[in-house]
This record gives C-alpha cells, sequence and structure tokens, in this order.
C-alpha cells in the first residue's frame, strides 16, 4: 500500500512539473511572438494621455494605513502608467485595451493588494516579487471572474 501511494505521489508531481514548464514555455512563445494581439510593455514616459471630454484626475496617496488611489475618466493605460511611475510595477497591455474608459476608488495595504482590486475586472496575469520593480502584471483582453 505504502508503494502504491509513493507511486502515485511520484506520478502527480511529474505531471505537475511537466503543466508548470509547459505553462512557462507558453509564455515564452507568447512573449516572443510579434503579433499585434500580444500585450505590449506600457512605455516609462512622461507624455500625458489624450484627455477625454469629461473632467479627469488621479490622485494617489500613501497614508499610514495603507494605499489610496482615485482615478475619473482616465484610459486604462493612463491608469497603468500613473502606477508603473509611481511604484515601477512592469505592466503590459493588450493593445486593444489601451483605450478603456476607466475610474476607480481603492484604498488597501499594499501595493499588491490595491492592483488586484484595481484590476479586478480584468483577466490578467500577477508576478509579484519583494522588490516592486521586479513585479510584473500582464492585463489580457476580455473580462476576468
Amino acid at each position: 500500500m505504502k508503494h502504491w501511494i509513493k507511486t502515485t505521489l511520484g506520478i502527480g508531481l511529474a505531471i505537475g512539473l511537466w503543466q508548470v514548464s509547459a505553462d512557462a514555455r507558453f509564455l515564452d512563445l507568447k512573449k516572443q511572438e510579434n503579433v499585434p494581439t500580444t500585450p505590449a510593455p506600457i512605455p516609462q514616459t512622461t507624455t500625458t494621455a489624450q484627455p477625454t471630454p469629461t473632467r479627469t484626475s488621479y490622485n494617489p496617496q500613501v497614508v499610514p494605513k495603507g494605499i489610496s488611489l482615485r482615478f475619473e475618466n482616465l484610459s486604462l493605460i493612463s491608469v497603468l502608467q500613473n502606477i508603473q511611475e509611481e511604484t515601477s510595477i512592469s505592466f503590459s497591455i493588450d493593445p486593444s485595451m489601451e483605450t478603456v474608459p476607466f475610474s476607480a476608488t481603492i484604498q488597501a495595504d499594499d501595493w499588491e493588494a490595491a492592483v488586484r482590486e484595481l484590476l479586478k475586472g480584468f483577466n490578467r496575469v500577477e508576478v509579484w516579487t519583494d522588490n516592486l520593480q521586479t513585479s510584473r502584471i500582464w492585463v489580457l483582453s476580455g473580462e476576468g471572474v
């Protein structure tokens, strides 16, 4: 019976590692493709986004108890550029989503929770590290669950 359990666990571990390896290869392949529908890195420039006809604002505050963000009537790419400039978190976004209108008010304990709450309605892949400069988020097309 012990041999059967060890064998089952070994096979399960092997399949799990194979799946992680396959997923990593898939992400590398997607990264290497030059198809226009792949997420494009958001450039770190100081250019301003095209204003919308309505009032727009961005107000990041790191308060003693966490982070407070408020975005009104901005494009999604403008929101992500503001956060990227503030934190050095690297964002990549599907080009078709750059002009999506976006408004949100967020309060969170840390940047990971703030970004997760901010993008909760979008499909995304998040890789968080202890250093925000090496953290990376890919925002994909379609709506998340």
